[in-house]
């Protein structure tokens, strides 16, 4: 059992950062093939770093009528360490672009993970068994990582994926969700990805939703996870929609982010926050207005107001 530190998410600015250059195994492209672009985006906590090094994308196919997409690997000719949580306020990550790929119907995309390592906030360095560090990084704890450079981690795509002409899919990565402490006293971190994808159609763009989280009169943030004094970064909104669920960042001054939100309508709340040593901190807020709706490439706002918190200590 993993008991997840619940408290991260990166929200998404204008901008771009590539990777390097991928390529199909399919080759050059042919005549009917389609092209393919995958990006890469997140959603912090008690950690200060959340490194992933990704190198491969896999497509598995299906027949749909006469027509079979059969499974395709593309593979990062330079794979290099990703900081998720610098994927902050918009910014994506290149894993493939522009690579040719058979049209067609697929049933899911798997992200296949080299390594990883986490940096937390008391500067631990915990690392997956055998990855080989950039320069200057020690391993101090053991991040666990079942399926790392395997089969891959699924990417959830609600309603499936179709790659049709020039196709661009934007994974989010969530970190608040990924990265947990094993439950006991080990000591170690676990991952366990949880990756939702979005398709891009045409011009359609992910937006954001923003606004300012404030403390309502009376109201103080307590102790907790070893910490005497809280400030709103510990604040984790979020927005949900069917089974999709994204979480973003609160700035120590109250204004926060949501980023690399897919076109539609959003319930809005407030995430856990769990820390190292076990104890938990909880809030109770009210969100003006309660839900929102996301437009291509917009900007949706909120207000939250913070009615309580509550730190549950680890016995």
């Amino acid at each position: 059992m993993v008991a997840r530190s619940r408290s991260m998410f990166l929200p998404v600015l204008a901008g771009a950062l590539f990777l390097g250059a991928c390529e199909s195994s399919s080759g050059s492209l042919e005549p009917g093939e389609a092209t393919l672009t995958v990006q890469l985006t997140d959603a912090p906590g008690d950690l200060k770093q959340a490194h992933v090094k990704v190198s491969r994308i896999i497509l598995q196919g299906t027949q749909t009528g006469d027509s079979t997409a059969a499974r395709q690997e593309f593979t990062v000719t330079s794979p290099e360490w990703i900081n998720l949580l610098s994927l902050a306020g918009g910014k994506l990550q290149n894993l493939v672009s522009g690579a040719a790929v058979q049209p067609g119907t697929y049933t899911q995309l798997r992200l296949v993970v080299d390594g990883a390592y986490v940096v937390t906030s008391d500067n631990k360095v915990y690392a997956t068994s055998g990855a080989a560090l950039p320069a200057g990084v020690t391993s101090t704890g053991e991040l666990k990582c079942p399926g790392c450079a395997q089969s891959g981690f699924k990417v959830v795509f609600p309603g499936g994926i179709t790659v049709a002409d020039s196709t661009s899919l934007l994974i989010d990565f969530d970190v608040n969700q990924s990265f947990g402490h094993e439950a006991g006293n080990s000591g170690k971190y676990v991952l366990k990805p949880v990756l939702i994808g979005t398709r891009r159609t045409g011009g359609t763009l992910p937006g954001t939703i923003s606004g300012t989280v404030a403390l309502a009169q009376g109201v103080t943030l307590p102790a907790c996870g070893g910490q005497a004094t809280l400030d709103l970064t510990r604040f984790v909104p979020t927005a949900t929609s069917g089974t999709t669920l994204k979480t973003g960042t609160t700035a120590a001054g109250g204004a926060y982010t949501i980023g690399a939100v897919a076109p539609g309508s959003y319930t809005l709340g407030v995430d856990r926050v769990g820390f190292a040593n076990g104890d938990s901190l909880s809030f109770a807020a009210t969100a003006t207005p309660a839900s929102v709706t996301v437009a291509s490439g917009a900007a949706s706002t909120a207000a939250y107001s913070v009615t309580s918190a509550t730190c549950k200590v680890k016995s």
